[in-house]
């Protein structure tokens, strides 16, 4: 195993020494199982006019995440895979003020703030907003126990079945994840689509959460116009095979709201 990553390493570090520049992205979480920090930095270049990437590193950061931590152990990335200052032309993160400062000391004014990042700030903030923050909590609460409880997803999946809806078919409900972009749009999204199922289910249920009202539907499908616009660009700028760094949005065919 070791000796065929140097080789892998080895192959690819020539293909770098011949790119004139490139850009980095990076990331650090955190493995809850075990609380261990990682800091995953991948780079990103063209070949002719294909796009490549290549993940350098998924380093385990053994010391607190400091700015100067974060700067060395980025630094000794690039030095690894041989790979000069002076090519960085970009560096996409997080706006976290360690990684801020930390892009600052080892690139200079190279740094660009991860716009899907960003968008996701901007919708985490409008949608804590109390009215809507109050209609989540309930359709969140309302998928938790659909999830939680055998009955009512047998019930939620044997509804569609004797539908018509065949086996592979079946739809479940979606629950958010705080860390996962549009996965609130999603979650909402899926609720709505099936809302009047889910309303008999819980009419029949006395220990299932409270239904949503009419107006908290309505509000729901007012929120889902107002996400829908997000979702479109997250989901676009998160593409793999394209460059998204100039994608121009005021010019985009975007979802009206």
């Amino acid at each position: 195993m070791v000796l065929k990553y140097e080789a892998t390493s080895d192959l690819y570090k020539a293909k770098l020494k011949n790119v004139r520049h490139l850009c980095l992205t990076m990331d650090i979480w955190t493995e809850t199982m075990a609380e261990k920090g990682y800091l995953g930095i991948t780079a990103h270049y063209l070949e002719g006019t294909d796009f490549r990437s290549i993940n350098l590193s998924v380093k385990q950061m053994t010391t607190n995440h400091t700015a100067e931590n974060i700067k060395t152990a980025v630094l000794e990335t690039i030095a690894e895979w041989d790979i000069e200052n002076a090519k960085v032309v970009s560096v996409v993160t997080d706006n976290a003020n360690n990684m801020i400062a930390a892009m600052r000391k080892a690139f200079d004014h190279r740094r660009l703030p991860c716009f899907a990042h960003t968008l996701n700030l901007v919708t985490q903030t409008a949608t804590s907003l109390d009215d809507i923050n109050d209609v989540i909590i309930k359709i969140r609460s309302i998928v938790k126990y659909f999830k939680n409880s055998v009955n009512a997803s047998d019930k939620l999946r044997k509804v569609q079945t004797a539908s018509g809806v065949a086996e592979g078919n079946v739809l479940m409900l979606q629950k958010d994840v705080p860390t996962r972009w549009n996965s609130k749009f999603y979650m909402i999204d899926r609720f709505m689509d099936m809302r009047k199922i889910v309303a008999d289910i819980l009419m029949d249920d006395s220990n299932g959460p409270p239904m949503l009202t009419s107006t908290e539907l309505e509000l729901s499908k007012q929120l889902l116009q107002l996400l829908k616009p997000f979702e479109f660009v997250t989901r676009d700028i998160s593409g793999q095979k394209y460059v998204t760094l100039s994608k121009n949005y005021s010019d985009c065919a975007m979802p009206p709201i």
